[in-house]
Parts: C-alpha cells; sequence; structure tokens
C-alpha cells in the first residue's frame, strides 16, 4: 500500500511581476503539499551579474494552484523563470 494517493506533474513559466492560476484535479488540502524547483530567470547587463527571480507556489483550492513570480533583479535583462512542480497527495 502507498502512501501517496496522487502526485500532479506541471511546469510553469513567467516573467517578473506576473501571477498565473493552474486548475488540478482535486485533492484534499489537509493532506497535500507542493513540490517545487526553479530555474530562475536572469537580469544584468550583458549577463554581468546574476540575480534570482524566484516563482512561488500556493494550493488555493482544491483545484487550484496560484503561482507568483517576484522581481528582485536590478538588471534591465531578464528571462522567465521556469518551475517545475508536483502536487503531491497523501493517502
Amino acid at each position: 500500500m502507498s502512501i501517496i494517493k496522487s502526485i500532479q506533474r506541471g511546469t510553469v513559466s513567467l516573467a517578473k511581476n506576473a501571477a498565473t492560476n493552474v486548475t488540478i484535479n482535486a485533492v484534499d488540502m489537509d493532506k497535500t503539499f507542493i513540490k517545487q524547483s526553479c530555474v530562475s530567470g536572469y537580469a544584468g547587463s550583458a549577463n554581468v551579474y546574476m540575480n534570482a527571480i524566484i516563482i512561488g507556489a500556493r494550493l488555493t483550492t482544491t483545484t487550484n494552484v496560484a503561482f507568483t513570480c517576484g522581481d528582485t533583479f536590478l538588471g534591465a535583462h531578464a528571462v522567465n523563470s521556469i518551475m517545475y512542480y508536483e502536487v503531491i497527495e497523501m493517502a
């Protein structure tokens, strides 16, 4: 018997200061968590310095994950941040 009931995976790409919502299959919020890893965007003049642009994830309802990307860079150039996520529901 597995202690994991379900895993839902996906990828989100966001520009600085952007937000989005992703619809997922219904989960029990008391038994669910989000595992995430970010590939940060970068900023800087001619890539002289690097600063992270990080995405946060939050389970807002039984069928919604909200993603928000911050603005933590100082330069004029940036690429989108990418987040790989798993919504894991325990049995």
